[in-house]
């Protein structure tokens, strides 16, 4: 159970009762005990022991729907379980995975089975190069998860898993509620009663468990009509792929009396030397060329939206996650047929588009180091973009190594080759597809050159660009995004970026801080920061004991007199002032600094080291309290933050130090104890 914790998704969405996985992680005991409440309860759920209203709450979800196509004329619904209910799921998902491959393996590609799609499609490429004359019948299931019989699956679970029926039976045996807010935002109930529920976490499982009769009826009777040998059957959940031999036209009876599945198939050989599936296409060079275009104009397309997406640093995001990864994966499982040529082109068109969206010019992006820097890794100073010229030898010799074992050992089960003799293994490794992953490793391994990238740039520091959070005051303004990026990538900043103008009319300092703050900008998220940390530590220091604490207190207030030389100081306020219960007195002022600026001569000094700009900052503070701190006999603290979360040091050594003061008044017998608490303490500050 702690594992499913552990690997479940971070940030996954809440069920009806809001939780998420990491309210359940906070309820474990973390010294590996199982006496937590939350461990019978999910001990007892797994059981199918729980209370009929409980299991209805869990039983149900929140729905939504997506569009299946660009169109909007079909939707998919899709359906958000209860945290705890999914918990459990994972947890049986793990405990009885191997059973579950086991089950399902000879035909499901589906369930615990790393890259499914590029082995299925592997498979059936491989049965059509060595028997051309067969033919592949793809079928698709029209709202298959939703339609789909709850009583077959349950069958199915009852007989070859007895000790699960109970638990799946709680959300399948029973109609449940599902809710949902349609167009005007008013909650609606529908009642579900068939199929499985797309979002449940065994939904795959279930559904290609069900399915499983189906396809072993279908592979035996296409072994009995054809001798047993040449017929194959495999499933992607829904996506079913049958290869059987092709009877020659003469011997198919025009009385339409005939059984076997193509007596009413009048086809053209030729049409069935290609095919398409899983997203990728196989046969003549013309046909996966032609699909190859087709694919890289809806990735030429989607590009194109994104540029109008405005926010940069969001357009970037779904650039890398939804353009790019249209193409990487026909690197793997077409990479043996597309040229060089082809895949040059789409590094063009593909690094053209992104460099508009970031407001480059077509000569500053034609620059050879400047490409040459965005394809560099994140750790090596680039921005980890995919070059698929040079990566689709990669993509092909490791798709070739994950899937050939599969397809041995897949089409040997189901009889489609016969037992591994010399002359049927040298044809079998004369298949075009592994030819031209041999040749492709012969290739690489025959280069006498060693290549290691570098950084065109000294900028190796850890790189955040990509992550884009949900609020806005959490992200970077586009022009200061746009202006980290041209610095990574060795670029000179235009003079007009540096003295932008805000939309309030007001002109942008260099440290980028108006732009944080501006009520018409991004909601002032300096100022938000502050607040927020400022509270912090005052509740810490109220929480001591024998502690008091005052805001906003000026150094006239503490004893600074007003004909001294420290006139100018009287006036000045810092935020805190604590008296201890060691006896140490201080003051302390709260700062939040945004660490990235449209300044490049700042911007350089804040990315040689991690935490530079809370540094200078505090340093800064120190100036200008420090003096008059010491005329009153005080100590002062600067607690300064980067609005990325990095303190400064000297705020790390203020924590630890009133973590040494609240376990000093506590009184430990041992050593241990007192490390514990002050690790305990730590964590909660």
């Amino acid at each position: 159970m702690r594992e499913a914790i552990r690997s479940a998704p971070k940030g996954s969405a809440q069920g009806v009762t809001g939780w998420r996985y990491e309210h359940l992680s906070y309820f474990l005991p973390r010294d590996g005990s199982a006496q937590a409440r939350i461990l019978r309860i999910a001990t007892c759920l797994a059981r199918g022991d729980a209370p009929v209203g409980f299991i209805s709450l869990l039983a149900g979800g929140r729905c939504f729907a997506l569009n299946k196509n660009a169109r909007g004329t079909e939707v998919r619904p899709i359906v958000v379980g209860d945290v705890l209910r999914r918990w459990v799921t994972r947890t049986i998902l793990l405990e009885f995975g191997i059973q579950f491959e086991q089950h399902l393996a000879p035909l499901q590609f589906t369930v615990r089975t790393r890259a499914g799609t590029e082995k299925l499609f592997r498979c059936v490429q491989t049965c059509l190069q060595w028997s051309p004359s067969s033919a592949v019948l793809n079928l698709d299931a029209l709202n298959a998860f939703n339609a789909y019989n709850q009583q077959v699956i349950m069958d199915q679970v009852h007989t070859h898993f007895p000790q699960l029926y109970s638990f799946f039976a709680l959300w399948y045996g029973t109609p449940s509620d599902l809710v949902f807010r349609d167009r005007l935002g008013l909650l609606r109930r529908i009642t579900y009663e068939e199929g499985v529920q797309q979002g449940d976490v065994a939904g795959p499982l279930l559904f290609c468990m069900g399915l499983k009769p189906s396809l072993d009826g279908l592979l035996g009777d296409l072994q009995a009509k054809h001798g047993g040998r040449g017929c194959f059957v495999s499933a992607f959940m829904d996506d079913v792929s049958i290869v059987f031999p092709l009877r020659p036209f003469q011997q198919i009876p025009t009385d339409g009396h005939d059984d076997s599945i193509l007596h009413a198939w009048r086809v053209n050989a030729a049409r069935l030397q290609s095919f398409r599936l899983c997203g990728a296409a196989s046969g003549t060079t013309e046909y996966q060329s032609a699909h190859f275009d087709k694919k890289l104009k809806e990735a030429q397309k989607l590009s194109q939206a994104v540029e109008e997406y405005g926010n940069p640093q969001g357009a970037c995001l779904l650039f890398c996650f939804c353009v790019l990864p249209r193409l990487i994966y026909l690197t793997r499982i077409m990479g043996d047929v597309i040229t060089l040529g082809e895949w040059s082109q789409a590094d063009r068109e593909l690094g053209e588009s992104w460099a508009r969206i970031m407001g480059m010019t077509e000569q500053e992006w034609a620059h050879g180091e400047v490409r040459n820097q965005a394809y560099l890794p994140q750790y090596q100073g680039g921005l980890g973009f995919t070059y698929f010229r040079a990566t689709v030898t990669v993509g092909l010799l490791g798709s070739c190594r994950v899937t050939l074992s599969t397809v041995i050992e897949r089409l040997t089960n189901q009889s489609f080759l016969g037992p591994s003799q010399s002359s049927d293994r040298d044809a079998f490794f004369a298949l075009p597809w592994l030819q031209a992953s041999k040749r492709e490793y012969e290739r690489a391994e025959s280069a006498t050159e060693s290549v290691k990238l570098k950084a065109y740039h000294p900028l190796r520091q850890g790189w955040d660009a990509h992550a884009i959070p949900s609020l806005g005051w959490l992200r970077f303004p586009p022009a200061v995004y746009r202006v980290a990026l041209r610095i990574r990538l060795g670029l000179p900043i235009p003079e007009m970026r540096r003295a932008g103008v805000c939309v309030c009319g007001s002109p942008l300092d260099p440290r980028g801080h108006h732009a944080q703050k501006c009520p018409n900008h991004y909601g002032g998220g300096v100022y938000w920061r502050y607040e927020q940390v400022k509270g912090a530590f005052t509740q810490i220091l109220r929480g001591l004991r024998h502690t008091h604490v005052l805001e906003e207190t000026t150094f006239g207030h503490l004893g600074v007199a007003t004909d001294s030389r420290l006139t100018e100081e009287c006036n000045k306020r810092v935020d805190l002032f604590a008296s201890l219960s060691n006896g140490d007195t201080l003051l302390a002022d709260v700062s939040v600094t945004f660490p990235i600026s449209s300044d490049a001569s700042r911007l350089r000094t804040r990315s040689k080291t991690a935490g530079a700009a809370a540094k200078t900052k505090s340093e800064e503070k120190v100036r200008k309290y420090a003096v008059a701190a010491r005329a009153v006999g005080l100590r002062f603290v600067p607690l300064v933050f980067e609005t990325f979360g990095c303190p400064d040091r000297e705020t790390v050594s203020f924590v630890k130090e009133l973590v040494s003061v609240a376990s000093s008044k506590a009184g430990f017998s041992t050593e241990g104890e007192l490390m514990a608490v002050q690790a305990r303490l730590t964590d909660r500050y």
